[in-house]
């Protein structure tokens, strides 16, 4: 349980967030009619899994540069999993935006804002990570 424990802060923003959205449904619902947010949200969703996997891939085509102690720390897999997650949840966006250029729901509406906040808050446990190990190779001896 305690590996797992940087997905509940996202997890439960996202819900937070997701429950905001139920309550005030219908002025979030009259918005989204008169902005067109469905196909924003479905091009937010495919540029961002294009730009995150673009950036998963240079950053670990990198990684064998680093030295061995740098490649087996807990920071580069800590890394690799908020990447993982991330783009999971981003592919499960651009189905979910999909879905909600044809069917416009409320339901499907909140999926949509779910995932939006919950990618949007790893990019922080991404960013910290990159961080850490940015740390490691400049204090390397």
């Amino acid at each position: 349980m305690k590996e797992y424990k940087h997905y509940f802060t996202p997890l439960f923003f996202s819900l937070v967030i997701s429950i905001l959205a139920y309550i005030f449904n219908a002025k979030i619902s009259n918005t989204i009619e008169t902005l067109r947010i469905n196909s924003l949200l479905f091009t937010y969703s495919t540029t961002v899994f294009g730009l995150i996997l673009t950036a998963y891939g240079i950053f670990f085509a990198l990684a064998p540069l680093l030295r061995k102690d740098i490649i087996k720390s807990k920071d580069i897999n800590a890394v690799n999993k908020y990447f993982y997650v991330c783009l999971l949840f981003l592919l499960f966006q651009v189905i979910s935006s999909v879905a909600l250029l044809f069917y416009s729901n409320i339901f499907v509406l909140i999926v949509n804002i779910f995932l939006f906040t919950f990618t949007i808050t790893m990019f922080f446990y991404i960013i910290k990570g990159i961080k850490a190990i940015f740390n490691l190779i400049v204090n390397e001896d």
